[in-house]
């Protein structure tokens, strides 16, 4: 019987020693680097959309990540920097150029106060700081460009500052008439 298993375990390419002894995970701590360990052994990338928990699985990076919030943070910010230094911060993720994403995501990686950043398959957690930062970016820049252009546009040509002066309030809607209160 014994002879049956130890075929059994061989047939699978195991050894007994590999069943028995537990396997040495990669470390997440962000105060250590990167242990040697096969890609396998790297973080997989959680499922859904960063940013957006509740909706089709989605997740929030700093809950996901499980460091500390001073560590959080200080990564956020050298991923900021770094990317105002390299990305178009007007653009969205996806209308950067990959190459130069993965610049930033390179030079993130090999900071030695960052190298836990390399415990991440496909640098997923540097690209989702990197998402998350262009998606606010990009979304105040649209918006500034929108408010600068909107009386413009509704008007078909821009006012004087004279016809600004006389424009009057409109009178106030019947929808938004004072609350009547009667006490008892």
């Amino acid at each position: 019987m014994a002879t049956t298993f130890l075929a059994t375990l061989l047939s699978w390419h195991l050894t007994p020693s590999s069943i028995f002894l537990p396997t040495k995970e990669p470390s997440t701590s962000p105060t250590l680097g990167r242990e040697e360990s096969p890609s396998s052994a790297l973080i997989p990338k959680p499922p859904g959309l960063v940013g957006r928990p509740g909706r089709k699985g989605g997740y929030t990076l700093e809950t996901v990540l499980k460091w500390s919030h001073t560590f959080y943070e200080s990564v956020q910010t050298h991923i900021h920097l770094l990317a105002d230094a390299h990305l178009d911060t007007h653009l969205s993720y996806k209308s950067q150029e990959a190459s130069k994403v993965a610049l930033v995501c390179h030079k993130v990686e090999q900071n030695s106060k960052f190298q836990v950043l390399q415990n991440y398959q496909d640098s997923w957690a540097t690209q989702d700081f990197i998402k998350l930062y262009l998606k606010r970016t990009s979304v105040s820049a649209r918006k500034g460009k929108l408010r600068s252009t909107d009386s413009t546009q509704r008007i078909g040509r821009s006012r004087s500052s004279e016809e600004v002066d006389n424009v009057q309030d409109p009178p106030p809607s019947k929808r938004h008439k004072s609350a009547r209160w009667t006490v008892n």
